[in-house]
């Protein structure tokens, strides 16, 4: 647990901290994402502190091992874990979904993202309070009222999936966009890449489902030693959630160290960048204005300095 939850979260803090410095390169301003991101970050790494600080009391080490006093103080803080782990990885993600909103023009793309994003964001919060404050616990009795276990377990469950198929489905909108985008085969391919490595955290999502599914329906259900490896999987997908968000604005830093920094700079004063647009016996002005718009949206969002319109039709 200790070397997985930190090698990822100092991972995640140098990409953080590498899209702060290159939107300092270009001199942009910060937007809602980048302040969600950094917040995800903090309460992730909380989360981390909270974890490692439980193994003292048996998360990790399988129930055989540990005490009857034991398992009951493992339980006691539980709760408070079970809360930041949640809570990371939706605010994890609303950043994610920040920034893609920023990239995508238009109602038809709005719309759908907008709902993903309400319908999973909602579903992980209602979770973590429902799971951490309000769940019967035979550790604390005399909560009252209480939800029933299954019920919850059921939830759990469901949100894990509906948030995986999620960062699936938010990982094909670069590729939408970018696609016709008109730019350098290779710097497309590039860009989309390096857009899509939300799918990282969804395989990370997609075992911690399993894992979790095993903590509470295997033959030991709740032993300590599925959850901890629960929580190292939820720290890992929060981590390759910032990493993701990260690493698309990496370009003007990656053109300063390749000696392209004074063309970058020449797009961002509006003098070049965008593409000329493709002649008409080929494309009409409506195909060419939306190319162009998406030409535009992808450069200004890599750079930082689009002023985000979020509710934009």
């Amino acid at each position: 647990m200790y070397a997985t939850m930190l090698t990822f979260d100092v991972i995640a803090m140098a990409c953080m901290c590498l899209r702060f410095y290159s939107k300092r390169i270009s001199k942009a301003k910060w937007f809602p994402d980048d302040y969600v991101l950094f917040v995800s970050w903090v309460v992730g790494t909380i989360y981390i502190g909270i974890s490692l600080w439980m193994t003292r009391y048996g998360l990790g080490h399988p129930s055989v091992h540990l005490s009857k006093e034991t398992v009951l103080d493992l339980k006691h803080y539980a709760p408070a874990n079970t809360f930041m782990s949640i809570t990371a990885v939706w605010v994890s993600k609303l950043s994610f979904f920040i920034t893609l909103l920023r990239l995508v023009s238009g109602w038809q793309k709005k719309v759908p993202l907008w709902f993903f994003m309400t319908t999973c964001v909602l579903s992980l919060f209602l979770l973590s309070i429902m799971q951490s404050f309000y769940q019967c616990d035979i550790a604390r009795p005399e909560r009252n009222p209480c939800l029933a276990e299954g019920p919850i377990n059921s939830f759990n469950i469901f949100g894990g999936v509906y948030s995986t198929l999620v960062d699936v489905l938010l990982s094909l909108v670069p590729t939408m966009v970018i696609w016709k985008v008109s730019m350098r085969p290779l710097e497309r391919a590039a860009i989309i890449c390096a857009m899509s490595t939300g799918l990282l955290a969804a395989v990370v999502s997609i075992l911690k489902i399993y894992y979790n599914y095993r903590t509470l329906y295997g033959d030991t259900p709740r032993d300590p030693a599925m959850g901890g490896v629960t929580s190292a999987l939820a720290s890992v997908e929060v981590s390759c959630t910032i990493i993701a968000a990260s690493i698309p604005f990496f370009r003007p830093l990656i053109r300063r160290m390749t000696g392209k920094d004074d063309s970058y700079q020449s797009y961002q004063s509006g003098q070049g960048g965008v593409a000329s647009p493709m002649s008409a016996s080929r494309q009409n002005s409506h195909t060419r204005k939306q190319d162009n718009a998406n030409d535009v949206s992808v450069r200004e969002i890599e750079s930082g300095k689009r002023t985000p319109n979020y509710f934009q039709r």
